[in-house]
């Protein structure tokens, strides 16, 4: 049996890719709601159910089906409360929570907000 040539395997793989669709590229969670953003640039919003502090759910109406699981820390950070306070009207925080996003072949990608910094 020969080797498949480079430019083929490419091929493949690239093709591959492509039928795959979409992929999350991040999440941006506040306390309104949960915005996943996919490497098309396509955004997928999903608005929080009153004061829940989990839920879940299949992102729809933006080109990918995954299904997702919103968990919100119920903890308060008495730093973040004093910056909420005193910035309430001009700064939006992000909410402090993990939000795991699952493919039809049931792999999952995990996503924590605010995001790590580098100091982290």
């Amino acid at each position: 049996m020969r080797p498949l040539p480079l430019a083929a395997v490419l091929t493949l793989a690239l093709a591959g890719t492509a039928l795959a669709g979409p992929r999350p590229a991040g999440i941006a969670l506040t306390e309104t709601g949960l915005t996943v953003t996919l490497t098309n640039s396509a955004r997928c919003q999903v608005p929080r159910p009153g004061t829940a502090l989990a839920w879940s759910g299949t992102l729809a109406g933006c080109g990918a089906d995954w299904s997702y699981a919103v968990t919100l820390d119920p903890g308060t950070n008495p730093a973040r409360e004093v910056v909420r306070a005193i910035f309430a009207d001009s700064v939006q925080m992000a909410a402090i929570g993990r939000v795991v996003l699952t493919d039809a072949r049931g792999h999952d990608r995990v996503f924590v907000s605010p995001p790590p910094t580098a100091e982290d």
